[in-house]
């Protein structure tokens, strides 16, 4: 799918967590945001509300000295 904002991507991913929680092999009670670290010239990650990382507009920027 090239956008992964649009519509189509958004009951792609519906479809996909359903199948995750319906064949998991595991209950969930909870789940805990993972230690996580990334280079400060890492940009374009976010938190989703589903306590996953979305990938989507990840990119590197240039170093520059102080990093």
């Amino acid at each position: 799918m090239p956008d992964a904002l649009s519509a189509e991507a958004g009951k792609a991913w519906n479809a996909a967590e359903r199948i995750y929680l319906d064949q998991s092999p595991i209950v969930f009670i909870a789940q805990v945001q993972p230690t996580v670290a990334y280079s400060s010239a890492v940009q374009g990650y976010a938190w989703r509300s589903d306590n996953w990382i979305d990938y989507a507009n990840l990119a590197k920027s240039a170093p520059t000295e102080d990093r």
